[in-house]
């Protein structure tokens, strides 16, 4: 695998992406373009236009958010031979939009190997190392913290809130693994609202599986998602999960998960509370569910799906 990167951080390289990706793919002539993401699939979508060389183009969608009536976006989805859908949700925004007759559902997946199965000294060091207190009940978010038009995603201005309303912040730690534009905004939250020391802001690490051996219990309110790998990665590990009531969330329905509605911070209070009371119990299911969401989400059986549809589009 070789990896180029547009370098696309300044607004400069971003507008002539389009024209600087041609080239890329002018010089390497591929049979399928698979791309990830809007802006992505926007970029691809215009460099085509200046391309000499003709390829099939193929996009998966992450999350349930239904595009703009725009000109370009309709001639965007003329350009995709295939589209994929990391779930039901997905699926549906993109019939919605008439695509449904091309497009499939391959739900997201993830390495089994990379998960870490920790004893309870184990847990106390692991805390210890990443700089958690060992005394207090772990949560952990996972995700961007970009501020967007509707909120942040992942919701992490709901759980600062909810540990100050539900006078959480004595008894439980949040560790925020992410970074981006708001990040700022939630530091000084957490500062106003007097749960500073109950929050850490871990940015971008690479040990991520470290925080989630050591959690115990995450948390994920997010407003809109597709099939977040990092949820994944949770359920799989066998902890206790609270989440948003979001249709993407449906696929991690259990006796381990509880579900809250989306956007209100008294039934995100109510829901981690739940879990809280009886986390002996919920940690218990959790572990029995696992093996469920390890066979559903095998990266092995993920790779073998997008293989065989390469092939059906050559």
């Amino acid at each position: 695998v070789q990896y180029i990167s547009l370098n696309a951080n300044s607004e400069f390289k971003r507008l002539s992406a389009p024209v600087r990706f041609a080239s890329v793919i002018d010089e390497w002539k591929p049979d399928i373009v698979h791309v990830h993401m809007i802006s992505s699939e926007q970029f691809v979508f215009l460099s085509s236009l200046v391309s000499r060389h003709k390829y099939k183009a193929i996009r998966t969608k992450h999350d349930e958010r239904i595009y703009p009536a725009f000109v370009m976006n309709r001639f965007m989805h003329r350009f995709y031979s295939r589209n994929i859908a990391c779930s039901d949700s997905a699926f549906q925004a993109l019939a919605s939009m008439g695509l449904a007759d091309r497009s499939v559902i391959i739900k997201n997946g993830i390495e089994l190997g990379l998960i870490k199965k920790l004893g309870d000294e184990e847990k106390l060091e692991m805390k210890k190392r990443l700089g958690i207190p060992v005394d207090k009940t772990l949560l952990l978010n996972i995700g961007s913290m970009q501020l967007e038009r509707t909120g942040f995603q992942k919701s992490q201005d709901l759980i600062i809130s909810a540990l100050d309303v539900g006078k959480l912040a004595d008894r439980c730690h949040v560790a925020f693994l992410g970074d981006g534009s708001g990040k700022k905004q939630l530091r000084q939250q957490s500062e106003r609202t007097g749960v500073v020391k109950s929050v850490s802001f871990k940015g971008i690490v690479s040990n991520v599986m470290d925080y989630v051996a050591c959690a115990d219990i995450m948390l994920m309110p997010s407003r809109w998602e597709g099939l977040p790998i990092a949820v994944i990665e949770v359920a799989c590990s066998g902890i206790p999960m609270v989440l948003s009531n979001i249709d993407s969330f449906e696929e991690f329905d259990s006796k381990s998960v509880v579900r809250c509605e989306t956007g209100s911070v008294d039934s995100l209070v109510s829901a981690l509370n739940s879990v809280l009371s009886e986390l002996y119990l919920f940690q218990k299911e959790a572990i029995e569910a696992s093996i469920g969401y390890q066979n559903k989400f095998s990266i092995q059986s993920v790779a073998a799906r997008h293989v065989e549809l390469y092939r059906e589009m050559l």
